[in-house]
């Protein structure tokens, strides 16, 4: 038997020994929610020869048209259906800041030795409506009022979120097959070449983390050593 009261709203999930001290518990509950997704991943490439080099132009692209997702509602035994698509989703439990449209254009020419490679990302905007804020929101913006001035909490205050554009560019050489520089190559690129900076979001980094980089322009060197 069990002693009186050491499994009050316990149920049956609990099991204790004669004296009350707990051998297992056998849950019988699932914590998860569902999504319903639906989509469009889009890939493709030309390529063609000039006087002046090789051209290769690409585009990857990726379209949600729907991500509907069902969480438990606050009442017992009901549920709420969310559609996170063009939505940052702060009060979303399955779903991350999910933008209808992601693109990149790609262009590649080569000449000989020498090769150059641009990227240009299209992050599209997306809603952050006030009946998904917190009471974040307005403390955060008064900090960036209180550093930035009212302009800065204007922006910051925002339930659109702008979208996004930054271009890479990358630049190679490929040694000759003479000593020991045979078929390496050197790299000079840059990443975020107009420095574009992240669009507000009214959360407490300023920023989507998931989604932007607050990075701006970055220079880098790559040496590849053939062998």
């Amino acid at each position: 038997t069990t002693p009186t009261g050491l499994c009050v709203g316990n149920r049956e999930q609990v099991i204790r020994n004669g004296q009350g001290a707990l051998l297992r518990v056998l849950p019988d509950f699932v914590n998860a929610g569902g999504a319903d997704i639906a989509g469009l991943d889009i890939t493709s490439s030309y390529t063609f020869d000039t006087g002046i080099g090789m051209w290769r132009l690409g585009v990857q692209a990726a379209w949600a048209s729907k991500y509907d997702t069902e969480t438990p509602g606050a009442a017992e035994g009901t549920t709420v259906e969310l559609d996170a698509v063009g939505q940052y989703n702060l009060r979303n439990p399955i779903a991350r800041p999910l933008p209808e449209w992601k693109a990149n254009f790609t262009v590649n020419w080569n000449l000989g030795n020498h090769s150059v490679f641009g990227l240009i990302r299209y992050i599209d905007s997306y809603d952050f409506p006030q009946e998904q804020w917190n009471s974040a929101q307005g403390f955060w913006g008064a900090t960036v009022g209180i550093a930035n001035g009212a302009d800065a909490r204007e922006k910051f205050l925002t339930e659109k979120i702008k979208s996004w554009t930054t271009v890479d560019l990358q630049y190679s050489y490929t040694f000759p097959e003479v000593g020991f520089l045979s078929t390496s190559r050197l790299t000079f690129g840059v990443k975020n070449l107009t420095d574009e900076k992240p669009p507000w979001v009214p959360d407490n980094t300023g920023w989507d983390t998931v989604t932007h980089d607050f990075r701006g322009r970055q220079y880098f060197v790559r040496i590849y050593a053939g062998m």
